[in-house]
């Protein structure tokens, strides 16, 4: 397949690799002018759950008009960048479309699907979750730190089952990162919501790395809190989400993270913008929807809003 892919951050950059190293047209689009450069001349070294260490260079440019220069539409655009950056980011992919294009968003939190589905045909955006974990060290290297088994689990925005879609599971198969057509999709995407907003939301005030938050007593409670109101708003909108179930998960996925801080408390701390709007802020407007109070949630969505907001006078 040909295969553009938005954002050339740490999941960006292992699919980008591997696609390209199974035998896919493969251009990865950052806007980052230093990272491209970067990439270019040294490559992608990812270092894979298994302990393997891969080289592999990729093809890589600042924008989508670029890449359009050398290969005009493509089959597939995979968007891995940040939420706040999805709507900017698929409107410049506009070059790379043709009639049969398809998107492909496996981004963190909710609504970015339906931000895509604004500029182009419903029936050709699939959205999903990718149970793949990776962090970036530096711009060209790339670890890995899935569970074994890791799977994505993909859907049609439009609901149908199409051989589009079945292709594009097939290919992200075969270049070793299992991808299912998944018609329970949704549920699998507000389980790992409920997650980062723990781990993101949460940790952009606390400060604390995704292990010593969930360890802590109090860090634990909170945590419950959150779950608590996120499964609640979930199963209004007719998406089963079982608090007793998904509880333990998260403590146990977070709990040997001692070293790890959240992308959100990342960017936090250097003072970037974050992706609060997908994610907590995403929840907090499903739940005004609906009618139903989310009050741990809210004070966390405005607390990270105030903070990313006046970073230039904080201490």
């Amino acid at each position: 397949m040909k295969i553009a892919i938005l954002g050339a951050g740490a999941l960006g950059s292992l699919f980008g690799s591997s696609l390209t190293r199974s035998g896919n047209e493969v251009y990865l689009i950052d806007p980052v002018e230093p990272l491209v450069a970067q990439i270019k001349k040294e490559g992608i070294t990812a270092t894979l759950t298994t302990g393997e260490v891969i080289h592999t260079m990729v093809n890589i440019e600042s924008s989508a008009a670029e890449v359009a220069k050398k290969t005009g539409p493509v089959d597939l655009i995979m968007v891995f960048t940040k939420g706040m950056h999805t709507e900017d980011a698929v409107v410049a992919a506009k070059p790379l479309v043709g009639d049969n294009t398809c998107f492909l968003s496996l981004q963190n939190g909710i609504g970015n699907p339906q931000i895509i589905a604004k500029h182009y045909p419903e029936e050709k955006i699939f959205y999903g979750v990718t149970m793949v974990g990776a962090a970036k060290d530096g711009f060209v290297k790339v670890v890995e730190h899935s569970a074994p088994g890791a799977t994505s689990s993909i859907m049609s925005l439009s609901g149908k089952v199409t051989p589009e879609l079945e292709k594009v599971a097939e290919t992200i198969t075969n270049c070793g990162m299992k991808t299912i057509v998944n018609e329970k999709a949704d549920q699998m995407i507000w389980e790992k919501l409920a997650m980062n907003c723990v781990a993101n939301s949460a940790n952009v005030i606390s400060r604390l790395t995704n292990g010593n938050f969930i360890r802590d007593p109090n860090g634990q409670e909170v945590a419950r809190m959150i779950v608590r109101e996120v499964c609640e708003v979930a199963n209004a909108k007719g998406i089963p989400l079982d608090y007793e179930k998904i509880m333990p998960w998260i403590i146990e996925k977070l709990s040997p993270q001692t070293e790890m801080y959240s992308s959100m408390a990342q960017d936090a701390k250097n003072r970037r913008p974050i992706e609060i709007e997908t994610i907590t802020g995403g929840v907090v407007r499903e739940a005004e929807k609906l009618g139903i109070p989310v009050p741990v949630n809210k004070v966390i969505y405005h607390f990270d809003k105030l903070i990313a907001a006046n970073y230039d006078k904080q201490f």
